[in-house]
């Protein structure tokens, strides 16, 4: 008898919801999900613990500190006492990354909403309802195929608007017609048990590595001579490359306008 699945799905972005025009820094917001079945869970849980304990041995980071893409990025945070220099610390992101594809049992992928594409298109901007609207979208179509439920983890950033967000799509969701253009489908989110259960990254493992693939999915659009779009390219087969279904969108990442 075929075994439902519980999934379990940690959130978390990168970026800013607000537009360049209006005094934003960053070029696009970012939603990732971090994905990892329930019986799935301790054992993944403990590999990401000895992964920690690798790094505990090799760099001096502790256990306890929170590991997070602008820390390595910028030298800043817990990673700062460290004395690490760029390279040691672009290492420890790539491991990061290319841990979650070797344990297996971590699927990933980050819905992008380029707001600079917003802006010149003039299209309409509510960026931070693009980027969740989108999401629970691809977290229905995930569960949906094999009636498997799942409870979600967002990093605690805004709860009663992402709250009303879930609350509303596990009723009431359309979304455009892959056939019929011009028509929608209803897609109620109705696998998505309870409200989402808020986590504070430094309390998260999952939430940590969530925030670093939600930065590399950024730069795989967005590159910086110091990332580059191959960091996105550790997760390998972890990105859900369902959700870029169009040629030009990189694997695991849906792109808002698409390209």
């Amino acid at each position: 008898m075929y075994k439902q699945s519980m999934y379990l799905f940690y959130l978390d972005d990168s970026g800013d919801t607000g537009l360049s025009i209006k005094g934003s820094p960053t070029d696009a917001f970012v939603l990732s999900s971090l994905i990892v079945a329930d019986h799935a869970w301790l054992t993944t849980l403990d590999a990401i613990k000895d992964f920690r304990n690798f790094l505990w041995r090799e760099f001096h980071l502790k256990q306890r500190e929170e590991l997070k893409a602008g820390y390595l990025v910028h030298n800043t945070g817990p990673i700062k006492e460290l004395n690490l220099g760029l390279k040691a610390r672009m290492n420890i992101y790539r491991m990061a990354l290319r841990f979650q594809q070797k344990i297996g049992a971590i699927k990933t992928w980050a819905v992008l909403i380029a707001k600079d594409k917003l802006v010149k298109n003039e299209q309409p901007s509510d960026i931070r309802n693009m980027a969740w609207q989108q999401t629970i979208q691809r977290i229905e179509r995930y569960t949906y195929y094999g009636r498997d439920s799942c409870v979600v983890f967002p990093d605690e950033g805004d709860p009663a608007y992402v709250r009303s967000m879930f609350r509303q799509m596990r009723r009431h969701s359309q979304v455009p017609s892959a056939i019929n253009v011009g028509q929608t489908l209803s897609r109620p989110a109705t696998f998505i048990v309870e409200d989402p259960n808020f986590r504070l990254s430094h309390e998260s493992y999952f939430i940590q590595l969530a925030d670093l693939n939600a930065y590399a999915a950024y730069r795989c659009v967005y590159p910086k001579p110091y990332f580059g779009a191959d960091y996105w390219d550790e997760l390998g087969d972890a990105r859900v490359k369902e959700v870029s279904k169009k040629p030009r969108m990189p694997i695991g990442i849906s792109i808002w306008p698409a390209p």
